[in-house]
């Protein structure tokens, strides 16, 4: 047996599980960390990819990458801590067992309830942490996240034309100049598409300049060709030529509604405020839950594929959360009422885990009564009869 796990007879009993508290509890917060670091960095590394690429395309610029990256990291960090959690309590926990730990602790009376207050002790302390950002931090770092995307647009339009990179704005403009000095710039192209109508314009030289808040372009000495649907042709040849430059579209109030405080969402109780408000709930309740769920998963048999339990847990997990943004979308639909609303996938988890854990009790108690000896046998029918 393990030297850890020896009893010494000079120790109470409630200070030897005190030590395996601390232990189950120091295994699951290092495995935790572990398990979080890599998958922020993991999903840190496709929006960092993204912008990346919306940064080469024109779209923002390349000086906020770093900074959406950061605030980017918040927003991960609650949305991936609940499962993170999960895993890492099935990971440590599965690791004990298969060490045959588990089984140890039990037998100096380390019950199934005491491995609970271990992960409870730093469970709700995580749910309480998650609640907070998600009420109160979460919503200023996302009206930042969508402040900062938008001056990103913003600058990336104004520095639009940049000596020797075809730049896309508007979704349907690409534009190319050979150099630039200042705002004036020399051997301009650039390709349009609008309603259907392909152009093609070249000058020899230009300028940009604002006015009334757009942008426009002055060009001089080129030509224009375009061709339209019905394949028409038009070549015109031009001194002077202004054009309005397009604008890049920045994000609609409407979709920052998880960018609004929680005092707003609360004082203002929309359908959709009220769903949001929900969701902000979510994190915190589904930790709580997944922890109940995590040793119910732990397998003891060494015999047993223990890491058949790994793909249970994320399929378990991946219905969990699914069903959450199926809910919050029938709610928007008003085909389920709002109350309890997206509650109600947390509710209707809590009770298959009450009858999940009901069904093992009796599975056990049954186990008991096949293995007891005759005489066992005996006295649990007298005192049942009695």
């Amino acid at each position: 047996m393990h030297g850890y796990y020896c009893i010494s007879k000079t120790n109470s009993r409630g200070g030897h599980l005190l030590r395996l508290k601390r232990h189950i509890i120091t295994e699951i917060v290092e495995v935790f960390f572990a398990v979080i670091v890599a998958l922020i960095l993991i999903m840190v590394s496709f929006q960092f990819a993204k912008l990346l690429s919306q940064a080469a395309q024109g779209k923002i610029v390349g000086s906020a990458i770093y900074q959406l990256v950061a605030l980017q990291a918040v927003n991960l960090f609650v949305l991936l801590t609940p499962f993170a959690f999960f895993i890492a309590t099935l990971i440590a926990l599965s690791r004990l067992a298969g060490d045959n730990e588990l089984i140890a602790m039990r037998a100096v009376g380390f019950s199934q309830g005491h491995v609970y207050q271990s992960l409870f002790t730093v469970g709700i302390p995580l749910a309480a942490v998650l609640l907070y950002l998600t009420l109160q931090v979460l919503p200023k770092v996302l009206l930042l996240n969508y402040t900062l995307i938008d001056k990103a647009k913003k600058e990336s339009e104004l520095s639009v034309i940049q000596p020797g990179q075809f730049r896309t704005i508007g979704g349907n403009t690409t534009i190319f100049v050979a150099d630039v000095t200042n705002k004036a710039f020399s051997k301009f192209f650039v390709w349009q598409r609008v309603k259907g109508v392909e152009s093609v314009t070249v000058a020899k030289q230009g300028n940009q300049y604002e006015q009334d808040g757009e942008r426009y372009i002055d060009l001089s000495h080129g030509s224009r060709y375009s061709l339209s649907k019905d394949k028409s042709s038009q070549l015109v040849m031009f001194d002077t030529l202004t054009a309005l430059l397009p604008t890049v579209e920045t994000r609609k109030r409407g979709d920052k509604i998880k960018a609004r405080s929680t005092a707003a969402l609360l004082k203002n109780p929309t359908l959709r405020n009220r769903i949001e408000f929900q969701r902000r709930l979510a994190p915190a309740i589904s930790i709580l839950l997944l922890i109940i769920c995590a040793p119910l998963l732990v397998q003891f048999n060494p015999r047993e594929n223990r890491y058949g339990k790994f793909v249970s847990a994320i399929l378990i997990y991946a219905i969990y959360a699914n069903s959450q943004s199926t809910l919050k979308a029938l709610i928007i639909k008003e085909k389920v009422p709002i109350v309890p609303g997206i509650h109600s996938t947390h509710l209707a988890f809590a009770g298959i885990l009450a009858l999940w854990i009901a069904w093992r009790y009796w599975r056990s108690r049954a186990r008991v009564r096949r293995r007891a000896t005759p005489a066992q046998a005996t006295a649990l029918a007298g005192g049942q009869h009695d």
